[in-house]
């Protein structure tokens, strides 16, 4: 495993070495999420938490709960989607008060699947996001909240929809005038911004998933998108 072989070496050997199923192994896993490669570091944060999320070492146990909290800060979107993959497998308050941080994660993936991986709600911090000043924070709070028919988050879920729509429609002003324009560089803002739209709107269902039943909101965000193709 040394740093000369290359990532996929790397990252098989670390395989290979969590096949010994020790729990000790845990230490020498972390070692590699200085590794350069997000794969690697995927690989190593995924084994860290097979070999400590259901061991009784308590040592152990609270060394691959610390490791996974701090790769919640990778700047690789996929290594932290890992981390929280990770935490939710920890039955513990710590690890939901880790996944607190990735509610305003600026990857929608990864607070979308922080929302869903919560085992411990942590009602009086949510209830304080709702109005934060972090957009992004304020949606996965109340997301969460309204789920439960909290009444406060439900209002909050309007308004923050409401912005949503609010922000898509200034993207589209943006980008119709550009329509009449085909040009290599204007034909690469076009899809910037439409991509942004799509991201807007599927924020804007996600959220209306949590006032009602998802499926619905699923259908119409889907049958949106083939109408815009």
């Amino acid at each position: 495993l040394s740093e000369e072989s290359n990532n996929h070496q790397r990252t098989m050997g670390l395989r290979v070495l969590a096949k010994t199923g020790s729990e000790r192994m845990v230490r020498t896993m972390v070692r590699y999420l200085e590794d350069p490669e997000p794969m690697v570091r995927r690989q190593a944060a995924d084994l860290i938490d097979n070999l400590s999320a259901n061991t009784y070492n308590e040592e152990i146990r609270e060394l691959g709960l610390q490791t996974l909290a701090g790769l919640l800060d990778d700047a690789d979107e996929t290594v932290r989607l890992a981390a929280v993959n990770g935490l939710s497998n920890f039955d513990a308050e710590e690890a939901s008060r880790a996944l607190m941080k990735t509610l305003g994660d600026k990857s929608f993936t990864v607070r979308r699947r922080a929302t869903e991986r919560m085992t411990q709600r942590i009602g009086e911090e949510l209830e304080a996001s709702l109005e934060v000043d972090n957009q992004y924070m304020a949606e996965s709070a109340a997301y969460i909240l309204s789920r439960t028919n909290h009444a406060r988050a439900r209002r909050r879920a309007l308004e923050l929809m409401e912005k949503l729509v609010g922000d898509t429609y200034a993207l589209v002003a943006q980008r119709l005038p550009l329509t009449f324009m085909d040009q290599p560089g204007v034909n690469l803002l076009q899809a910037t911004l439409a991509e942004q739209e799509n991201l807007l709107m599927d924020r804007f269902f996600w959220l209306l998933g949590a006032l009602s039943p998802s499926e619905e909101a699923a259908t119409i965000r889907i049958a949106l998108q083939d109408q815009s193709e």
